[in-house]
């Protein structure tokens, strides 16, 4: 009782301040009593949040005085104060949502309110609309109240558009679909929507954003109605959006996606034409002068649009396959792994161009090691935005000299994806194997050198393929030390079943499509597996009916490769064929070996190590810490990468599921940074050969939303330079790691041609010997040529 007095009394001396300051008593501020009161208020508010009780009424009110006192002390510095602006506003905007608080100060702090929505926080005021049970239709027509409010103080200023636009924004959200007051709401939408474009002027950079939320507007009073007009205006909105000169790659994707869905149901053969072209500008999201992380975060919010494109076009029509199949094959090259194909195109093999035009062969590479250059990301703001400009700089000089390059005579397809012939030639050692899924549809492109074969995968969705890949990530779990055996037993059993499902639904239609004698091959044919989406996360190289004397299996039937994108294995077999042609420098294998890292379980690299110096004996080995010259560190690895062959590292590494670019190898010493996927796409190799990455998840997409990116250590090394790599899906045991490839380099021989055969007959060997435990030997994967 006597805390509640306390709190009670402490608001109500703040209610007093605030009544004070808002006749501009702006003195009082500096009074001891009330700086110690802020502070006491302030630390009660941090209670309350952290009770997680912020919108009881109680803790409304006290967070509504504190609120305006610190919005008075911005006031009364002169707007020096910008702290306390920030804080003010985060403060006051659940007040008039959650609250009932009509009075408010005064019109400056509706239109900062305002802007605070205008910003990063807009992302906040959609939450407040959309996330369940955070606001309470009450609550939500209070916002509108409030924004209709916004939208009256001070009319006739340079954001007057944009308030009208945050307006329709909010009552387009405020009633539930199937509630009879989104009628009313959704009419005063399309109007604040219609004032907003309206009153936007062309360059205006956020006129595109009014006219994406004018044509969702109507493109819901449509669905409510079936009125054929509001149909038609959400057409042409969103078709004014690629009208724009100012309009954003990420607008005019998302005016593609608007007017795919309403041409959906009467063109369907239109709406994946439109589809397609917003594929087509996702490279654009992330362009070559922004730094790779930023232009990941930028591309995850179309997560999965290459696919969406790839089914809508195959699933289109009921007419010839083949133009389709081929146009769902570029959708899926043009739309995954965007910033690997911003690698790849800068690593296109400059040998024809050299002999030809030399000068624009060493103008490419230099721009293109600018670009890529290594370099830590600057505290000084003014110091980044140099920096950024200069990279906007040199990818300008970039973009024009490709231009260039691809106007000389033999050169028009220079950096660019594969045209049909070149696809078709990739599939001259063994059929290529697409498989991708979205909402409606799963299906297989199946490249051989005829031509391309779509499966369609009947009854199957995307949904059902999260479902299996949810049931691995807990069967992983449940198979780490510490579970019960039971457990265990249970765990492996499922993922036994998971690999029969993988054969039953995907792999056998498949196989029985490419390989037709496939049960009678002397030697097991080549396939590449291209999974795409949830399918990257499954271990479809081991799909098969894992029983004693049963042939039902991939892993019997064929020598099974993975590849991230086309280009990428066209690069890869580029890079093999360079190295052919080049020998001339000495090489060597290169051994890395981090036992005993801190925080980490000690390996026992000894056997895997002992076994390449048997096979190679000039390895060279990267052990211990600095000050030797032979540490396993980062700088030491990047140094001595350029004169090997084979890298082997016997090492542990860290996947990072929300930046990929930040998985990395953990090295003995990280003290000059760690080897990150980030890290290494800057590195450029001509001699490689094999990178045999004998760590944990070092090709693990992790991330399902940015599965289609395929970022991980492993395709970092295949853009390295290396046409072959060895990696693992998820954790392995230090034992079975070694065993592996103790007997992979016993078999090798003198060169790395066959590596995927040997390497597929020794994965086959420990499957022998652990039928019922696919934990053990499903993981490995080779990747590449």
């Amino acid at each position: 009782m006597a805390e509640s007095t306390d709190r009670d009394a402490l608001v109500a001396r703040v209610s007093g301040w605030n009544a004070k300051l808002d006749h501009g008593a702006f003195g009082i501020l500096n009074d001891p009593s009330v700086i110690a009161g802020r502070v006491a208020l302030s630390e009660l508010v941090r209670s309350d949040e952290r009770g997680e009780v912020s919108f009881a009424e109680p803790a409304l009110l006290a967070r509504y005085q504190l609120g305006r006192l610190e919005w008075f002390d911005y006031l009364g510095s002169e707007r020096a104060h910008v702290d306390s602006q920030e804080r003010a506003l985060e403060l006051l905007l659940p007040c008039f949502v959650h609250g009932g608080f009509d009075d408010m100060p005064s019109e400056r702090l509706l239109v900062s309110l305002g802007h605070l929505a205008q910003g990063p926080a807009l992302k906040q005021l959609e939450r407040l609309t959309t996330e369940p049970n955070s606001v309470d239709v009450e609550s939500a027509e209070r916002l509108a109240g409030l924004w209709r409010r916004i939208v009256r103080s001070q009319p006739r200023r340079p954001d007057e558009a944009w308030r009208w636009h945050c307006l329709a924004v909010v009552l387009s959200r405020v009633y539930p679909a199937d509630d009879q007051r989104s009628v009313a709401a959704l009419l005063e939408a399309a109007e604040a929507a219609d004032k907003a474009v309206e009153l936007g002027y062309v360059y205006d950079l956020d006129k595109a954003e009014y006219l994406l939320n004018a044509g969702r507007v109507y493109e819901k009073r449509y669905e409510q109605t079936g009125d054929q007009a509001y149909r038609a205006t959400a057409l042409a909105r969103f078709e004014q959006v690629d009208d724009l000169r100012a309009a954003a790659a990420s607008a005019r994707i998302s005016g593609y996606i608007g007017r795919s869905r309403l041409t959906g149901t009467d063109d369907p053969g239109g709406a994946a034409a439109l589809l397609r072209e917003a594929v087509a500008l996702l490279p654009l999201l992330a362009p070559r002068h922004l730094e790779r992380g930023t232009g990941l975060r930028e591309l995850s919010g179309f997560s999965g649009l290459a696919r969406r494109a790839a089914a809508l076009t195959l699933h289109a029509g009921s007419g010839s396959t083949a133009e389709p199949a081929f146009q769902a094959v570029q959708a899926l090259e043009l739309g995954r792994a965007v910033l690997l194909g911003h690698g790849l195109t800068a690593r296109t093999d400059l040998s024809e161009l050299v002999q030809q035009r030399p000068e624009l062969a060493r103008e490419f590479a230099e721009l293109r090691d600018w670009l890529d250059e290594e370099t830590t990301r600057p505290t000084d703001p003014d110091v980044a935005q140099q920096r950024q400009s200069q990279r906007e700089f040199w990818a300008n000089q970039l973009d024009c000299l490709l231009r260039e390059i691809r106007s000389l005579e033999g050169f028009q397809r220079f950096g660019l994806p594969l045209e049909r012939d070149q696809l078709l030639a990739l599939a001259d050692q063994g059929p290529i194997v697409i498989l991708t899924t979205t909402e409606d549809h799963s299906d297989a492109l199946l490249i051989t050198g005829d031509g391309i074969e779509v499966v369609h995968f009947s009854g199957l969705d995307e949904q059902q393929v999260n479902h299996r890949v949810s049931a691995l990530q807990e069967q992983l779990e449940t198979t780490r030390p510490g579970s019960s055996m039971k457990a265990q037993l249970q765990a492996q059993a499922g993922m036994t079943e998971l690999l029969r499902w993988l054969w039953e639904e995907i792999a056998e239609p498949v196989l029985r499509t490419v390989t037709a004698d496939h049960r009678t091959t002397a030697e097991p044919p080549r396939v590449w597996w291209m999974p795409c989406g949830p399918f990257a996360l499954l271990p479809v190289h081991a799909a098969g009916k894992h029983t004693k004397g049963s042939r039902d299996t991939v892993i019997e039937l064929t020598a099974s490769s993975y590849t991230p994108t086309l280009r990428a294995l066209h690069y890869a077999r580029g890079q093999a064929a360079k190295r052919g042609r080049a020998g001339s420098r000495t090489t060597h294998p290169l051994i890395v070996a981090a036992p005993r890292v801190a925080g980490q379980n000690e390996l026992d690299v000894r056997q895997e190590t002992e076994a390449l110096i048997r096979a190679r004996p000039h390895a060279r080995l990267l052990e211990g810490l600095p000050p030797s010259p032979a540490a396993a560190t980062a700088t030491n690895v990047l140094k001595h990468l350029p004169d090997c062959d084979i890298a082997h590292f016997a090492c542990h590494a860290e996947t990072d599921p929300d930046d990929p670019l930040l998985s990395r190898i953990i090295l003995d010493g990280d003290a000059d940074g760690p080897l990150t996927v980030d890290r290494l796409a800057s590195v450029h190799l001509d001699q490689a050969s094999l990178a045999y990455l004998s760590a944990c998840r070092s090709a693990d997409p992790s991330n399902l939303e940015l599965a289609d990116e395929v970022l991980h250590l492993a395709s970092a090394f295949q853009l390295a330079g290396f046409p072959q790599v060895v990696g693992t899906l998820w954790n392995v045991q230090d034992s079975h790691a070694a065993r592996v490839a103790s007997d992979f380099y016993a078999a090798l021989g003198p060169t790395e041609e066959n590596a995927a055969r040997v390497f597929r007959d020794v994965v086959s060997g420990v499957r022998a010997r652990t039928l019922r435990s696919p934990y053990i030997w499903a993981p490995f994967v080779h990747i590449g040529i």
